[in-house]
């Protein structure tokens, strides 16, 4: 799920959405790779390998 913002005013805000956006993907990269990760350790390889692949779990 990314955040999305479409309507800005002005270069500074259009910026400052971009970076929003971009963070958002990051933050859900980071948080998908320590769900994967806890998965694993806990045995459950394939659910791990479904949530680093995007499919549902």
């Amino acid at each position: 799920m990314q955040l999305i913002l479409s309507q800005t005013y002005c270069a500074f805000c259009d910026a400052v959405a971009e970076t929003l956006n971009k963070l958002s993907g990051v933050t859900e990269s980071i948080g998908r790779a320590r769900a994967a990760n806890a998965l694993a350790h806990m045995g459950y390889h394939e659910e791990a390998k479904k949530v680093m692949t995007g499919y549902d779990v």
